[in-house]
């Protein structure tokens, strides 16, 4: 899918004991490809979107913790209620729990894979948690 989104501001959940990037999201010095895993929820979050974040970014540390530190991969939080991210929603046409795995040059989308309904997938977790992983590889191998 590609896109010319304009600008757009991510508002951040406050982090929790999680690492998360904070600001724009940052272009690499030579417009190399990054990917962003943007985990989108609405501000009341019942517990499987509670697990559905949790999974999705488990699989981001366990799998991509030297990407995240070199700034290959991001992991962002973003409220779907608040106006600051409307324009990122309306993007990736997320209207309620979803994760979004997306390729960024120069600061924005080229390309993205999204799973909606995250709450009907988390029932089967392994499987959840191979989409996300098999997401971010294909995403990851484009760089």
């Amino acid at each position: 899918m590609q896109a010319n989104p304009g600008s757009w501001v991510v508002q951040q959940d406050p982090p929790v004991g999680v690492r998360l990037s904070t600001g724009p999201i940052q272009s690499a010095p030579s417009s190399r490809l990054r990917v962003v895993i943007y985990y989108f929820h609405p501000t009341f979050r019942c517990t499987s979107c509670l697990l559905a974040e949790s999974l999705a970014h488990q699989v981001v540390q366990e799998h991509w913790n030297d990407a995240l530190d070199q700034g290959v991969l991001q992991w962002r939080l973003a409220n779907i209620d608040l106006p600051e991210n409307q324009s990122l929603t309306r993007l990736f046409a997320v209207d309620s729990s979803a994760v979004v795995a997306a390729s960024v040059r120069d600061g924005k989308p080229v390309r993205w894979e999204k799973i909606s309904q995250v709450w009907e997938q988390v029932q089967e977790p392994d499987t959840f948690r191979g989409r996300i992983h098999g997401q971010i590889m294909k995403l990851l191998s484009d760089e």
